[in-house]
């Protein structure tokens, strides 16, 4: 199948929400062509260039955005809204100009031997990642339930992941889920870590005020 491609610096996940805003001309053309047609783009992390400017290279999988809401302002720029449905791989780029069209294939997420106790650690630690997270922003209500299938666990728990983009485009590429779900792990014990001790540290300069 033939995608557009929109090229940024961050990684969309099947199940993600993703707020757009768009200014540029050629993608302006692109969402009037979407909208027209399927309502559908592919949204692809930056390998090498810029979201601005010359079309940049981008990543070799990305994921398949739908438009659910779109605002026109009046002086043409848009602000849409379009969740993530299904990853895929480029196959090749057809078109430069004005924007990148990509031949692609669809990505089926193939859940078969995963271990209990891989999803059961996952699912911990993203749930500890979440406290944490919680607790440095103020927040005081229920965490929210993870799932148990593993493909949408790794697609919530790479949305969930702060950190570097290539981390998240390593869980979002590698196509066995149980490799997938062990980056994933090792991704969250890591910034857990690190917001730990950010916590640890605001709470110690609130007790010495």
């Amino acid at each position: 199948m033939r995608l557009p491609l929109f090229p940024l610096n961050l990684v969309l996940f099947p199940g993600g929400y993703l707020p757009l805003h768009i200014f540029e001309e050629r993608y302006r053309l692109m969402m009037r062509h979407c909208l027209d047609g399927e309502r559908r783009f592919g949204v692809v992390l930056i390998n090498s260039g810029s979201e601005v400017g010359e079309p940049a290279v981008p990543e070799a999988v990305g994921t398949i955005a739908k438009i659910d809401e779109v605002r026109t302002l009046d002086d043409g720029r848009m602000l849409i809204g379009v969740k993530g449905e299904q990853r895929f791989r480029i196959l090749e780029i057809v078109e430069q100009l004005p924007y990148i069209i990509a031949e692609v294939v669809p990505l089926v997420d193939d859940a078969v031997d995963v271990e209990e106790g891989l999803i059961a650690d996952v699912r911990q630690a993203a749930k500890e990642h979440i406290q944490i997270l919680m607790a440095l922003r103020g927040e005081r209500t229920q965490p929210p339930g993870l799932p148990t299938d593993p493909a949408r666990l790794r697609h919530l728990v790479g949305s969930q992941l702060q950190g570097e983009v290539i981390g998240k485009q390593g869980v979002l590429e590698e196509d066995d889920i149980s490799n997938a779900l062990r980056l994933a792990l090792r991704l969250l014990n890591e910034e857990s870590a690190t917001l730990k001790e950010r916590l640890r540290d605001g709470m110690g300069r609130s007790s010495s005020n």
